[in-house]
């Protein structure tokens, strides 16, 4: 999605503004800093030969173990919520299922990271936020 907002603003250039091409660029940089040491440690995990962890079947182990499984959920959420519903629910999931912290840890951060992308983008720069099939 990223890529497609930094190839949106790049092809219409007088329309999209440069918004888009900013956060567009940033979030595919930061995509591939995430795929590339989600690879890295696959390498390595391989390479030490240690067996997959086992799954117990829960929702938290699977979303563990398939990093493609946030982009697909991220996609979803971003489509019927929006760009803060998404960002929300996706730094949620990725501190607390991902990164294994506390629940205040978590929400403290995510809704301070959120609060920071809305007051950013729509305050600051004045740029409109998707709103997502169900609030728009």
């Amino acid at each position: 999605m990223s890529a497609t907002a930094t190839g949106m603003a790049l092809g219409f250039p007088g329309k999209a503004g440069t918004a888009p091409l900013v956060v567009g660029s940033l979030t595919t940089l930061l995509a591939l800093v995430v795929l590339a040491s989600e690879v890295r440690g696959l390498v390595a995990e391989r390479h030490a030969r240690q067996p997959a962890r086992p799954t117990a079947g829960n929702l938290a182990s699977t979303l563990r173990a398939n990093p493609y499984l946030w982009l697909l959920l991220y996609g979803a959420l971003f489509a019927l919520g929006g760009a803060v519903v998404a960002l929300a629910a996706f730094s949620v999931c990725l501190i607390r299922f991902r990164g294994g912290q506390g629940w205040m840890p978590t929400l403290v951060f995510s809704a301070l990271s959120t609060l920071a992308f809305f007051l950013v983008v729509r305050v600051a720069l004045d740029e409109p936020l998707y709103h997502g099939l169900l609030f728009g």
